[in-house]
Order: structure tokens, then C-alpha cells, then sequence
């Protein structure tokens, strides 16, 4: 006698196929739009002088974290929209 059991278990291994490679796309897209602001936003904030950064409150050796951060908030504000 053939016994039959399904699973209604949610996850990424139970989208059909190209459900799951939309949302692989998705996320690659969502990777190279942090990815881009965080360039655009250190490279900003590099160009500027010690004098400019400290007048916004910023050190040298936190323009990372700080491009990073703001990189971050400007990708979770336009996926909101």
C-alpha cells in the first residue's frame, strides 16, 4: 500500500523554480543598489578634507561605517516607498 505525506512547510525550497530565481534576482539587484550608494557615498565623503568632515562630527577612520550606514538608510527609504 502506497503512503502519501505532504508538507506544508514554508521556504525558499518550496517556491516553484522561477519563483525562486525572481527572488535571486531580486536580491542581487537589492546587493548591487547598497553596493552602489556605498561607492557614491564614500567616495563623497572621501573627497572632502579633515576640516569638512570634522564640521559634520565625522573622523577619517569612520567614513566607512559612515558611508555604509548611509548607504543602508537609503536603500531600506527607497524600498518603503
Amino acid at each position: 500500500m502506497a503512503h502519501v505525506t505532504t508538507s506544508r512547510q514554508t521556504g525558499w525550497h518550496n517556491l516553484p523554480l522561477i519563483s525562486r530565481f525572481a527572488e535571486i534576482v531580486e536580491h542581487f539587484q537589492e546587493a548591487f543598489e547598497l553596493n552602489r550608494e556605498f561607492r557614491n557615498t564614500l567616495r563623497e565623503l572621501s573627497a572632502l578634507s579633515d576640516r569638512e568632515l570634522s564640521d559634520l562630527g565625522i573622523h577619517r577612520e569612520n567614513v566607512v561605517q559612515v558611508a555604509w550606514d548611509a548607504a543602508v538608510q537609503i536603500t531600506d527609504a527607497r524600498k518603503a516607498n
